[in-house]
């Protein structure tokens, strides 16, 4: 046997959001999830980008210490590759 509703139970009405403002909620959702997603993405692109300048400046360091190991402590001009020594007493920590 079907329960019968009470009165008060018949009273409560489902409300519900216009079609617009559901629209507009979704939209608002959707944009954020965009963002977040954008965000994510950057970060990682980020970290790509770190990890590739840790292995460049590893190599940046390996040829720098065999051109030092070479031609001693020299400051080299990267346009025409001349070299000129570094001046110790211009060496504001030395």
């Amino acid at each position: 046997m079907a329960k019968t509703k009470t009165a008060k139970e018949q009273d409560v009405k489902i409300k519900k959001l216009t079609v617009e403002e559901l629209k507009n909620l979704v939209d608002v959702q959707q944009r954020i999830n965009n963002i977040i997603l954008n965000l994510g993405n950057a970060e990682l692109a980020k970290q790509s980008m770190i990890a590739e300048y840790s292995k460049v400046k590893g190599e940046w360091d390996v040829v720098a210490k065999d051109l030092e190991d070479k031609y001693g402590p020299v400051n080299v001009k990267l346009a025409d590759g001349s070299m000129a020594p570094i001046d110790p007493s211009a060496n504001p920590l030395g």
